[in-house]
């Protein structure tokens, strides 16, 4: 997670915790929420095709039950969408992401779902009208408005 501060979170829980990790997603999603107030949230699509989109669902759908209780919009972006508008390219692998990750920030970061989320972040920037470390914007006009937010493009 990329929160509002920019600081970085990796939600990390432990496969034989089973369906008990969504509780602890759950709970640390909700506590960011409530500190960090984010009056948007870009959240990268549910792959079409991979073996982990089940698992990837039941987190969205955790996710996506909290920014409902909090009523913060949030905006969905495809996987090839994020990754052009970080590298230019929207088949870019994981090394080119944080490859991309290390040129904008200068920093070193092995964490390639940190690199996503401060991606996604990127995004949201880029989409509000701010200044961001994208380096190609032409496909966010993909990317769905919710409802009560407007892209400044």
């Amino acid at each position: 997670m990329a929160w509002p501060d920019g600081s970085l979170e990796t939600i990390k829980t432990k496969p034989a915790d089973k369906d008990w990790r969504l509780v602890e997603i759950a709970d640390t999603s909700d506590n960011g929420f409530i500190h960090q107030s984010p009056d948007l949230v870009v959240m990268e699509d549910l792959p079409r095709n991979a073996m982990h989109a089940g698992i990837t669902g039941m987190v969205q759908g955790v996710i996506r039950e909290k920014l409902q209780r909090h009523c913060i919009p949030y905006a969905l972006v495809v996987p090839s969408t994020l990754k052009k508008a970080a590298t230019g390219d929207g088949r870019a692998d994981k090394k080119k992401m944080l490859a991309h990750y290390t040129q904008a920030t200068s920093l070193v970061n092995k964490d390639d779902n940190q690199v996503d989320a401060f991606w996604l972040r990127q995004v949201g920037l880029a989409l509000t009208g701010q200044e961001h470390h994208l380096a190609d914007t032409s496909t966010l006009n993909k990317v769905k408005e919710p409802e009560g937010i407007t892209w400044q493009l």
